[in-house]
């Protein structure tokens, strides 16, 4: 088991979303008929979406060493609809500082990632023991 999955294992609410870590630290958000907002054209609800991409912000920066780390602000812009499909989150560090970083979250959709479905954009406060 590796540190973001251990993360998650103590994260009721990681838990309850069926969160899972995947290659070189993304974050995956499987397949479940649970998660569809639209049973008509069966694709995954947006608040799932982005709650997903937030909780990879989380989980990044506490596999990355923080202690504590609290959401500032975190905005998700919706590209195009995402089918129910096995959804990885692929965090990048826009800039980290003492106490806050800043990151942008993508959801991506197929086996290279080439289907950007969703982006979130925000701002977390760290705390590090040093």
């Amino acid at each position: 088991m590796n540190v973001i999955d251990e993360f998650i294992a103590a994260a009721p609410y990681y838990r309850y979303l069926g969160l899972r870590s995947g290659e070189d630290g993304t974050v995956v958000l499987p397949a479940t008929p649970r998660h569809i907002g639209n049973h008509e054209q069966a694709v995954l609800h947006g608040g799932v979406l982005a709650a997903f991409l937030e909780a990879a912000a989380v989980l990044h920066l506490r596999a990355g060493g923080a202690s504590a780390v609290a959401t500032i602000a975190c905005t998700t812009d919706f590209l195009r609809a995402a089918p129910v499909v096995d959804t990885t989150a692929v965090v990048s560090v826009i800039r980290s500082g003492r106490r806050v970083a800043h990151l942008k979250i993508e959801a991506q959709q197929g086996d290279d990632g080439s289907r950007v479905v969703a982006v979130a954009y925000g701002s977390w406060f760290v705390d590090v023991d040093v």
